[in-house]
């Protein structure tokens, strides 16, 4: 019983620690890992030059360490975070700047190292650290309560063979005894003594069960005496067998509840709203003990008093009621106050105990009661109580449970107000987010517009949250005159038309810094700038377009100025049917053409757009002008699809493959391909999650002539 007690504090002490460390671990905004988000938004908001790829970088292993708690990433942190500190930073930064800058990494890395050990506390796996050791104890405890088991039915063996032996012993005494004396008292003792004889061996042969008794003649001679003496022997073997079958009934009832309690304390903690939380409980101690009400109260500090939900027999349906700190006469009063737990078994007589007088009610109060206080972090904030009509319903293993249980209980109502506050905030982001939503789809083509231009195309466009770093951008110029102007003498200038400029169709696909809503705002800058230097002034050339773009979004965020690191990767085509040709320029966006049978990947300038650095102010794309005298299939893309985890290792798609895949469904009609891309990228992503917005654009064009032979409105 020592072993299994002790085993039962080093599990309850280990599990108490797990809590510790789990709550000093923190989540998202509080504990440790709030506390290292706040220093590396910190960071990020005082950036120096040339640090924001590595602070990327370090924000990407940062996250995988805590997702997928290999120590691998932890490494990868620190080897950053070090070869930072240890690189000279910026000459154009100020002192001042390169010192706050240098205390905040160090910091991070203190705040790094003092998560990753709590992880480490917590256990990485299910073997290691706290987590393992409750495992290893429960391991332990089963087995140590398995082996008193097994020894206490050795005992009882022991105990009954040795009790045989002797009443055996005793008989083989006896009837020596009586075989010297039958000739004096045959007539006078013979036939009690057959029956008290029988009655041993009875007794003996069915292992001293309770419905066997011992025969007791009547009197006072030497017979009755045996029998008593034989009485009290047998009466005192089976208290014994009693006293070590309800020791061992005890040792399966506790390790069972300790069972029963650790699955109810996951079940409770797992519930995020509290009449979910008091269904559960209701469930689990009305299997436990009587229950005629039960009820769990909550502090409210705006009204001063504890709120109750609960339940008056199991299909009473939840009911409520409020008690005010004032009442002098409330026990659920007495309890928070006091932090101090109440059992009484007969509330006439037990509760003045507590209270000084007892309440005037309508309703007679329940006889039994008990009172828990719910303490999180040395803070009262509410109480548990179950109540029954019976007298002595309640035993003190009953209120050990009821103990175990609120503290579970308190931790569930502390996440279920956590999640109700992250709710409504989450509620309102998400109503934010939805709207901004509908204004971002506003600014993007018409997809008929795009399709009677170009009637074989699809365009595969998947964000990964509402909003979208990542947009695609159509536009056709009108044909508009062209004049050239000619000197007539010194002072004379006259205009002379050369005909009309052809009109163009021009395609692109953008990917913005960042996706959400960051992205989301970087696109309709985007969109904005696209309109305006190709609508506006008519300019066409892809080159000189990513030009244009560069400029202005150094001049919108005021690059010079502050260094902002936000740009784009683009791929632009220019489509002029008229002279059959498709002029292409890339920003770290490739271009995959497929003609005659044959694929190449015309690849981009590495060279983003708006992204600033002090060496190259001025940057030039390059023009690739491709002609379209054969039938030519056409794929702009982001980088999201390769970048996709999926597959087996939760490896990156890569583009190569998504090339080969282009290359393989090029001839299906262009709705089929997109079916076949979203497919696969399904079956790509499996069970994991997209990490970053998707964007394919295809489309199909044909010499002019060849249009001639189908008919448009059967293209999809």
């Amino acid at each position: 019983m020592q072993k299994v007690q002790f085993r039962l504090e080093a599990y309850d002490f280990r599990f108490s620690q797990l809590v510790a460390a789990v709550r000093n671990r923190g989540y998202k905004d509080f504990g440790l890992e709030g506390e290292m988000r706040r220093c590396v938004h910190d960071l990020e908001n005082r950036m120096l030059p040339n640090t924001g790829i590595i602070l990327l970088n370090i924000r990407r292993w940062e996250k995988d360490f805590i997702h997928c708690k290999e120590k691998i990433y932890k490494e990868r942190v620190l080897q950053l975070v070090d070869s930072l500190m240890a690189q000279p930073l910026s000459a154009y930064a100020n002192e001042e700047s390169k010192r706050s800058f240098g205390k905040l990494l160090a910091l991070y890395r203190d705040k790094f190292l003092s998560l990753a050990e709590a992880e480490e506390n917590i256990g990485l796996t299910q073997q290691t650290g706290l987590r393992g050791q409750i495992d290893k104890l429960s391991t332990k405890v089963q087995q140590v309560i398995e082996l008193v088991n097994e020894q206490i039915n050795q005992k009882t063996e022991r105990l009954t063979t040795r009790l045989k032996s002797t009443l055996i012993l005793l008989l083989f005494v006896f009837v020596g005894l009586s075989s010297l004396l039958i000739y004096i008292t045959i007539e006078k003792m013979g036939q009690p003594i057959n029956r008290l004889s029988e009655s041993i061996k009875a007794v003996i042969s069915h292992n001293f069960s309770e419905q066997v008794s011992l025969y007791r003649p009547a009197g006072r001679d030497e017979i009755a005496g045996i029998s008593r003496d034989f009485h009290a022997i047998i009466e005192r073997v089976k208290a014994r067998t009693r006293e070590i079958t309800q020791q061992k009934e005890q040792i399966a009832q506790a390790y069972q509840n300790l069972k029963l309690l650790g699955e109810i304390g996951q079940e409770i903690t797992s519930q995020l709203n509290i009449p979910e939380i008091i269904r559960v409980v209701s469930q689990k101690v009305n299997n436990l003990m009587d229950t005629a009400v039960f009820a769990i109260g909550t502090h409210n500090p705006e009204r001063k008093s504890i709120d109750f939900l609960g339940e008056q027999g199991p299909a009473s349906g939840l009911i409520s009621s409020r008690e005010y700190l004032q009442d002098a006469q409330s026990l659920a009063v007495y309890c928070f106050l006091q932090k101090n737990e109440v059992l009484i078994n007969d509330f006439e007589r037990e509760s003045q105990r507590y209270i000084k007088q007892l309440p005037e009610v309508d309703i007679p109060p329940c006889t039994s009661q008990i009172f828990v206080p719910l303490i999180l972090l040395d803070e009262c904030i509410g109480v548990v109580t179950v109540q029954s009509y019976r007298k002595n319903a309640y035993q003190s293993f009953h209120l050990d449970i009821l103990r175990n249980m609120a503290n579970y209980i308190a931790v569930a109502l502390e996440n279920a107000d956590i999640y109700q506050k992250l709710h409504q905030k989450n509620k309102k982001l998400i109503d934010s987010i939805s709207y901004a939503q509908r204004i971002q789809e506003a600014i993007l083509p018409n997809p008929k517009a795009i399709q009677e231009a170009l009637p074989e195309s699809f365009i595969l466009f998947k964000p990964r949250d509402l909003v979208s770093g990542d947009f695609y951008w159509f536009a056709q110029t009108e044909p508009k005159p062209i004049y050239e102007e000619i000197s007539e003498g010194t002072s004379s200038i006259r205009s002379e038309f050369r005909g009309f400029q052809t009109p163009k169709t021009v395609m692109a696909v953008i990917d913005c810094t960042g996706h959400g809503i960051p992205g989301a705002f970087m696109s309709m800058v985007g969109n904005d700038l696209l309109d305006s230097i190709v609508l506006e002034n008519n300019i066409t050339h892809p080159d000189e377009v990513l030009n244009r773009m560069h400029q202005g979004i150094r001049k919108v965020m005021r690059q010079k100025k502050n260094e902002n690191p936000d740009g784009m990767d683009i791929a632009l085509c220019t489509i002029d049917f008229e002279k059959g040709l498709l002029e292409y320029a890339g920003a770290f966006s490739p271009l995959v053409l497929i003609q005659n049978g044959e694929m190449q990947v015309i690849r981009p300038d590495k060279k983003p757009v708006g992204v600033w650095y002090r060496q190259d102010e001025v940057r030039a794309y390059t023009r690739h002008v491709i002609k379209l005298d054969a039938p030519t299939t056409i794929y702009i893309h982001s980088d999201g699809f390769p970048d996709q985890l999926g597959g087996p290792r939760r490896r990156k798609f890569l583009s190569k493959r998504l090339h080969r895949l282009f290359y393989e469904i090029h001839r299906k009609p262009m709705f089929e391909q997109k079916h076949i891309l979203e497919k696969r990228l399904a079956e790509w992503i499996g069970e994991g999650s997209q990490n970053d917005d998707i964007l394919i654009v295809g489309f199909h064009i044909r010499p002019l002539h060849d249009y001639d032979d189908i008919n448009l409105d059967q293209i999809i």
